[in-house]
């Protein structure tokens, strides 16, 4: 379980500095940071490796975040894990990315936007 834990703490950490070296900014990747290290927990916690998950281990973990989240914030996690993913598939780390079909429907109205008043 320990070594499950690093394998994922050390793919994180490695996705972070990609980001960084593509000139993202600190803040930016923070979030992402929080967001995947989520995810690796639970992960880690159903014992599943970066190259195990798959579409069905995607739907279990929207099925328990969905309660949790606005549409908006899911969409957001979907993106990170996907462009993580990516990532991995990149590296050469996973062969396909599980989360690359998914999407989550936002409505428009629960979207807000700045305006100049």
């Amino acid at each position: 379980m320990e070594d499950l834990k690093v394998l994922w703490a050390k793919l994180i950490i490695d996705y972070c500095n990609h980001l960084l070296s593509r000139n993202y900014s600190k803040v930016q990747v923070k979030n992402r940071f929080y967001t995947l290290r989520r995810f690796a927990r639970l992960m880690v916690r159903s014992n599943v490796r970066p190259e195990d998950v798959s579409f069905k281990v995607v739907n279990r973990f929207l099925e328990f975040e969905r309660g949790k989240k606005l549409p908006s914030s899911l969409d957001y996690e979907v993106r990170i894990l996907k462009d993580f993913y990516r990532y991995l598939v990149k590296m050469g780390v996973v062969e396909e990315n599980p989360f690359e079909e998914v999407t989550i429907k936002v409505s428009k109205s629960e979207r807000e936007y700045l305006t100049e008043e």
